[in-house]
């Protein structure tokens, strides 16, 4: 008889009004609507990705700024010229040995 009361008196608590519209408004909250878990979740992993994104190209931005300082000088632009566009002046003639 003891054990056949305590298990009512379980019961009881458990399915008491507050409890179950506690229940159904914690089940509604995290499984059901926009803003769900799993939303929650695949939007936490999206801007992960989108801030290593953001890193990686200010890390590309920075070596570009870095290369357009380089090419600001005269020497420099002209050694590129003749290196890669065989670019020579007007008295000079290029050969091009493969």
């Amino acid at each position: 008889m003891e054990e056949n009361r305590k298990t009512r008196t379980w019961v009881r608590y458990v399915f008491n009004k507050y409890t179950v519209t506690l229940l159904v408004f914690v089940v509604f909250m995290f499984m059901v609507g926009e803003h769900n878990v799993f939303n929650r979740r695949q939007n936490d992993q999206r801007i992960a990705q989108l801030e290593k994104e953001i890193e990686r190209y200010r890390t590309t931005c920075d070596e570009l700024r870095q290369k357009i300082k380089a090419l600001e000088t005269d020497e420099d632009l002209e050694r590129i010229a003749r290196e890669k566009y065989q670019m020579h002046g007007d008295s000079e003639e290029v050969y091009i040995f493969k």
